[in-house]
């Protein structure tokens, strides 16, 4: 399906402003995408919404699948009775408003999460029991492994004490299941809360004309449940060590590349399999979203893989990926999908002919546009139609903060290029983002910190 043209606003659910510690799908959610939409703006684009490990990183998830607990509004919660508003309100945070509070608000959460699934009723519990049900790919699993992590004290899941765990074996995980029947429904019920507030909020947006535009990591984390309950599909030993992991190799920007450090993906498991796990993968995400950018695209036609003893990633090398044999399959059976390719960085013909196959939109920057060359595809004057323009993504610092650290010569250039006048860096801002939304791009998205000339202090993702 193609993306008429429009305009977004890249804003995670956490910077969402509101008393919890972090935003979440309660009012400050359901008053944005009404200011969106009074605004003419189309897509309210995010990062990932998993379930994060320590790190609060949404690219490193205890599952490809899951939600974060954290994204669940209590009052929304304390509407169905099952706790009360003093309750909710018990989960307020007096902290910098300015500021996420990771910690102190998955704490709050999962008490008052706990609460609520204790006094469940009948009726709820069959809702629970039929999502778990709908869910069945992915759902139960990952219950398993949050509550197996729990008994071991958060354990990774490949130095759990009891092998049969470990190795995701089916008599061990009955005996567990049933000696630990609440701890995993508990699970269940938060994954079933978080999709219902999120699918209420999806139906107000989409009532209003607003899109929600996804993020999907190419790569999974080692400690998550599906690595656990997949180990045939991932590049892992007899150990359940992995043999290969994830990188970039180096470039200008990064002498030794970047070691990820995630397991790679054993690309003939998953064709004699089907694509079974990418199709449910691709799928879920698709219905929970508008619009999905699946990260490091190029990383399906070819990806870079380093020995799992290094301690950099300098020495790696290039492996052909599952290109069109996945995502063949995909367009197959998903025929109205909006995906957008992540293709920045290190681009060879063959990874370009493969974008052009799928038919996919790729994504442009514009601070990337400024080394002085006329003709660099992240200037505006260059952009196809087919892509998404950004000023910046989540990896960027804000413009002004952008601004403030580059050279003199860049600096000039970009003000002459979008001729931004002299004086406040609002007006500079703007110049900006009225030369992204002249651009041809069928999407252009610009962030609230460029909107409002925010330094860099109030950049998100770090």
């Amino acid at each position: 399906m193609s993306i008429r043209r429009s305009a977004g606003i890249l804003l995670h659910v956490t910077s969402l402003p509101g008393p919890y510690g972090v935003g979440t799908f309660g009012t400050s959610a359901i008053r944005f995408v009404e200011a969106l939409a009074h605004a003419g703006v189309r897509y309210w684009q995010v990062l990932p919404l998993g379930h994060p490990e320590a790190s609060d990183s949404p690219y490193q998830c205890f599952s490809a699948f899951a939600g974060n607990p954290i994204l669940i509004d209590p009052d929304v919660l304390a509407a169905t009775g099952l706790v009360t508003s003093m309750e909710a309100e018990d989960c307020r945070i007096d902290a910098d408003p300015r500021t996420a509070t990771f910690g102190g608000a998955a704490d709050g959460r999962a008490s008052l999460l706990r609460k609520a699934c204790s006094r469940m009723d009948g009726e709820t519990r069959a809702k629970v029991d039929a999502f778990a049900a709908d869910q069945s790919d992915w759902v139960q699993d990952y219950a398993l492994f949050m509550a197996i992590r729990e008994h071991f004290g958060g354990l990774q899941w490949w130095v759990w004490p009891d092998e049969g765990l470990r190795r995701h074996e089916a008599g061990a995980l009955e005996s567990f299941a049933a000696e630990h029947a609440d701890d995993c429904f508990y699970h269940l019920f938060v994954q079933y809360e978080f999709s219902r507030q999120w699918t209420a909020l999806k139906t107000r947006a989409n009532g209003l004309g607003v899109l929600l535009f996804g993020d999907m990591p190419i790569y999974v984390a080692r400690n998550s449940a599906d690595v656990w309950g997949h180990t045939a599909l991932f590049e892992m030993d007899e150990q359940l060590a992995p043999l290969r992991v994830a990188g970039v190799p180096p470039d200008y920007f990064a002498t030794d590349g970047q070691l990820w450090g995630n397991p790679l993906y054993d690309w003939e498991a998953a064709a004699r399999d089907g694509y079974t796990w990418w199709l449910s993968r691709i799928g879920h995400d698709l219905r929970q979203f508008d619009a999905v950018r699946i990260d490091h695209f190029r990383g399906f036609e070819a990806y870079w893989a380093v020995d799992a003893e290094e301690t950099t990633a300098r020495d790696g090398t290039w492996v052909d990926g599952p290109g069109m044999a996945l995502f063949s399959r995909v367009a197959a059976l998903f025929r109205e999908a909006r995906i957008i390719a992540e293709d920045l960085g290190l681009l060879t013909e063959r990874t370009r002919a493969f974008l052009e196959e799928t038919g996919y939109p790729g994504m442009r920057v514009m601070q990337f546009g400024f080394d002085g060359n006329p003709v660099n595809e992240h200037l505006p004057h260059m952009y196809p139609h087919n892509c998404v323009a950004y000023i910046g993504t989540h990896d960027n610092d804000t413009l002004s903060g952008w601004l403030a650290q580059e050279e003199s010569d860049t600096v000039r250039l970009s003000a002459q290029y979008c001729r931004a006048p002299e004086g406040p860096m609002s007006r500079v801002c703007a110049a900006w983002i009225q030369t992204l939304w002249a651009s041809v791009a069928d999407l252009a998205v610009a962030t609230p910190q460029d909107l409002l000339a925010l330094d860099g202090t109030r950049r998100m993702n770090v």
